[in-house]
């Protein structure tokens, strides 16, 4: 598995700017280890974790993997909730130089299928039953059609027939020389995460060692933050802000992480004022639920100082409500995706204007500008596609090389999609998607993969899935459906089909509308803004689950 746009040039680029240094994530931790063993570095569902025991942890588990016949290169899927076994399992295999393929625990069947088979992973570690559904049990059931997949461990319970126990394989494991003498070079492949963008197969998103502690590096920076801060996640750490911002940055600080294993908005005032939070990270429906709680009040939530809010564009009515409810706290927006992580940050320093105008100026080490269809660079002002580079850029898509080519230009530019401005002081502003990807509650979902499965029920005869604003999630889901000739169908027909063919609840449509036919272009392409009109006119601008 090797970077597919790195070229040496800029590898010597990077290094002589100080942005990429020769170090992994592992690094920092026998550093803080070694510096302060008894500092907390973990707190979970289940207890804390010092620096020293979690080091212990991961040594032990990746003289545990290098025993299971795992090496260098081989790719690993971790399907956990954020608790410590997913953080243990992802620094062993970092240690061994493996690739850590997180999935979201949200996947089902066709999902995993997917992913499993392109990344042709040789071992994966579930929960058994989470949130209601048998993770163990699935897996069980795909293991026929994935030749490659030797191993499953189960974390958290006890493992069905033919699957281990992933504390079991880890406990007591003495590490031999063989775990330090496996030490990867930074720019190996690090994490393959999948992101489902504007298609209907989702894209393997390449990062090595060196872009993802970029990713890091740029938010410990514009924040001025320390070993003294508190980080708490409630994203999955399976995604790319939870596992970036939540996990590979109090390490690297020395901090402590605190995880939230789901969105609980009563809990997580309990771990502010317990732990004394100080940063947080997520979509706008985390700060949506803050800033609504009744109970705010009883909980001193006075040490959040920062909340990045990026993965859904944020109402600037939410930050003048945030500013009110949680006084001490700056909520700050942030615009990156899984292929660059936050390359433009809002820093708290700003002038007061830009908090309610703009989502941040370009971090430390990455480059940005907004092109026309033609190409040309967009004056201040004008809207165009956002393009990036820089130290935090992903390198390449997983076996996709004619998607990575039009995705990155030969200077270096990605393609972002999306429609932005900068202003006169080089603040972006996003305003518009140029895809159709809908983001709902900062999960990208693609609409091709949802009208995919729909159009294969034997009552539609096209399919149309559009996003629409909402102000909590930002956005939901509405399908459009031209049923066939004397076919009926319904909202719980569309959705209980989709729930059979393994779909994940949260790419669910919210929303059927039926009509007779679709608004086309004289292509033959169907018109989706023209949906977006229809149905916003119905509803009259606030979403109507139907």
């Amino acid at each position: 598995m090797k970077p597919m746009t790195l070229t040496q040039e800029q590898i010597e680029r990077f290094y002589h700017l100080g942005r990429w240094q020769d170090h992994r994530l592992t690094d920092y931790l026998d550093r803080h280890a070694q510096s302060t063993p008894d500092r907390v570095a973990l707190v979970d569902r289940s207890g804390q974790l010092t620096y020293a025991e979690l080091l212990t942890r991961v040594n032990s588990a990746a003289q545990a993997l290098l025993d299971l016949g795992i090496t260098a290169g081989d790719a690993v899927s971790i399907q956990l909730p954020n608790w410590w076994q997913f953080v243990v399992a992802h620094l062993a295999l970092t240690r061994i130089g493996a690739v850590t393929n997180p999935c979201m625990t949200i996947f089902r069947e066709w999902e995993m299928e997917f992913i499993l088979g392109l990344t042709e992973s040789v071992a994966i570690v579930v929960p058994g039953v989470f949130r209601k559904h048998d993770h163990a049990g699935m897996i069980g059931r795909l293991r026929d059609r994935l030749p490659k997949l030797r191993t499953v461990m189960v974390a958290g319970s006890e493992p069905p027939a033919g699957a281990l126990s992933f504390e079991a394989v880890i406990d007591g494991v003495l590490p031999t020389a063989a775990v330090t003498a496996s030490r990867p070079s930074p720019e190996d492949i690090n994490t393959l995460m999948f992101t489902s963008g504007t298609t209907a197969e989702p894209k393997g998103v390449l990062h090595t060692h060196n872009t993802n502690l970029h990713g890091a590096t740029v938010m410990i920076e514009a924040l001025s933050m320390t070993a003294d801060d508190v980080v708490m996640m409630s994203s999955p750490i399976a995604h790319a802000t939870g596992l970036c911002y939540g996990v590979r940055l109090p390490l690297m600080l020395g901090a402590r992480m605190v995880l939230q294993e789901q969105w609980d908005v009563e809990q997580a005032c309990q771990l502010i004022e317990r732990e004394k939070v100080t940063f947080s990270m997520g979509a706008t429906p985390f700060v949506h639920g803050l800033v609504g709680f009744e109970g705010l009040a009883r909980y001193d939530v006075s040490s959040l100082r920062h909340f990045i809010c990026a993965g859904a564009p944020i109402p600037r009515e939410l930050i003048r409500q945030a500013e009110e409810r949680i006084p001490n706290c700056k909520v700050l927006a942030a615009y990156g995706l899984s292929e660059s992580y936050a390359h433009t940050i809002l820093r708290p320093d700003a002038p007061p204007e830009k908090f309610y105008t703009s989502d941040g100026s370009l971090a430390n080490g990455m480059e940005g500008k907004n092109v026309d269809d033609a190409g040309n660079e967009c004056p201040p002002g004008m809207p165009g596609e956002h393009c990036t580079k820089g130290a935090s850029l992903f390198v390449g898509y997983y076996k996709r090389p004619e998607a990575t080519a039009e995705a990155i230009d030969g200077e270096g530019w990605f393609r972002t999609g999306d429609i932005c401005t900068f202003d006169e002081d080089g603040y972006l502003r996003v305003v518009g998607r140029k895809k159709d990807l809908i983001i709902r509650g900062g999960i990208n979902i693609s609409p091709g993969e949802i009208e995919d499965l729909l159009f294969t029920h034997p009552a539609v005869r096209q399919v149309a899935v559009i996003g629409l604003p909402d102000e909590r999630l930002g956005e939901r889901i509405c399908a459009y459906v031209v049923p066939k000739e004397a076919a009926t169908i319904t909202f719980e027909d569309v959705t209980s089909f989709l729930r059979a063919q393994g779909l994940a609840i949260q790419k669910l449509p919210e929303r059927l509308e039926v009509v007779e036919e679709f608004p086309m272009t004289p292509s033959g392409k169907i018109q989706k803004f023209k949906l977006r009109e229809d149905v916003a006119a119905k509803v009259g601008g606030r979403f109507v689950i139907s």
